[in-house]
C-alpha cells in the first residue's frame, strides 16, 4: 500500500477553504467535540501554546498561539506562524507552555516522531492536546490494520483519496509514556456512528448516531471501538 505522502497532504489542504465543512455534519460533530474537550485545557491565559497542524483554528481558546502547519494558505495574516512539519518543528527546548494536536493531524504522521517533537518543544507539567483516529473503529472491522498499533489505510475524504495512519490508544499511550508524559484523561467519540459506517451507511447519515456516545462511552469495552479519542496528557 502506498504510504503517506507529504506533499500531497499539503496540496490537498491548501486546496481546500473550510477545514470543517458546515454542511457534513460528520465533521461538524467532529469539531463540536473537539473544541468541547479543549474547554477542559486549563493554563493560565497568557499561556504561550504551540497550535500543531492549526489550519489556523484557535477553538476560542484565549491563549498566545504559535501556529505551525504543512499547508501554508492557513497560516496566511496570522501573526506568529511557522510552516513545518509538526515531525521536525524549528523551535527550541521548552519554548512553550503547552500544545494542542487536533483534527488528526497525528495521522498524518509518524505518532512516535511527532509525539517527541511536541513534547520536547514544551516545558516540563506542560500539557498536550491529541486527537487521532483510533485503529480500533468498527469502521475498520474488517480491514488489515483493525485492532493494530499502527497501520496505514486508504480512504475517500472530500471526494479525494487519502493514505493515513490509524494508532490505536495503547500504541499512543505507549509513546507518551516512553516519552515521558502521562495520559490524564480522554474521551471517545463517533461509536455507535463508526458501527453504522462499517455496515454501509454514508457518513452523513451514519453521523445521527453520535448522538449516543455519551452513553456509550460509559461502557469501556463499547467506547474502545470510538472513531476518534481525544487525549490531554502531561510532560513529566
Amino acid at each position: 500500500m502506498k504510504g503517506i505522502d507529504r506533499n500531497e497532504v499539503c496540496k490537498f489542504y491548501n486546496d481546500i477553504t473550510d477545514i470543517w465543512p458546515s454542511d457534513e455534519r460528520w465533521f461538524v460533530y467532529t469539531n463540536k467535540q473537539i473544541e468541547k474537550y479543549l474547554n477542559t485545557y486549563r493554563l493560565p491565559d497568557t499561556s504561550y501554546i504551540l497550535n500543531a497542524g492549526s489550519a489556523g483554528n484557535t477553538y476560542g481558546l484565549p491563549y498566545k498561539f504559535h501556529h505551525v502547519d504543512i499547508a501554508e494558505k492557513h497560516l496566511e495574516g496570522l501573526e506568529h506562524a511557522t510552516v513545518a512539519s509538526v515531525e521536525s518543528l524549528p523551535f527550541d527546548n521548552e519554548a512553550f507552555d503547552g500544545c494542542i494536536c487536533v483534527g488528526s493531524v497525528i495521522n498524518y504522521c509518524d505518532a512516535l516522531v511527532a509525539i517527541a517533537e511536541m513534547l520536547r518543544v514544551i516545558k516540563p507539567g506542560g500539557v498536550i492536546v491529541l486527537e487521532f483516529e483510533n485503529s480500533n473503529s468498527y469502521e475498520y472491522k474488517h480491514s488489515d490494520v483493525y485492532g493494530k498499533a499502527a497501520g496505514i489505510v486508504t480512504v475517500n475524504y472530500r471526494q479525494q483519496e487519502h493514505h493515513q495512519w490509524l494508532y490505536s490508544y495503547r500504541h499512543i499511550k505507549n509513546i507518551c509514556e516512553s516519552c515521558g508524559a502521562k495520559i490524564r484523561s480522554a474521551r471517545y467519540f463517533h461509536i455507535l456512528s463508526s458501527l453504522k459506517l462499517a455496515r454501509g451507511l454514508e457518513e452523513d447519515a451514519a453521523s445521527e448516531y453520535a448522538k449516543y456516545d455519551k452513553l456509550l462511552a460509559c461502557v469501556p469495552l463499547v467506547k474502545a471501538h470510538a472513531g476518534n479519542i481525544i487525549v490531554q496528557c502531561t510532560k513529566l
